[in-house]
């Protein structure tokens, strides 16, 4: 069974995940980890269509920062 480099690059950080969220056992570091690799999985997927439609990186980050105010951080 062949794959593409798209698919071996989200196996690839499915699995970093996975590793990353069992190095934690407390509840306030699992919910830490959780978050973080939540954000992660949706940064990339986020960075991966922006790229596709050529959104610079300017652009991109004036909108993480109107995301970012909006949510009052």
């Amino acid at each position: 069974m062949k794959i593409t480099k798209q698919q071996l690059a989200k196996i690839i950080k499915e699995e970093k995940q996975r590793l990353i969220y069992e190095m934690y056992d407390d509840d306030e570091d699992d919910l830490y980890m959780e978050a973080m690799m939540t954000l992660f999985a949706d940064f990339s997927l986020a960075l991966e269509k922006a790229k596709r439609a050529g959104i610079d990186h300017p652009d991109m980050m004036t909108a993480f920062d109107d995301a970012r105010r909006d949510m009052g951080y």
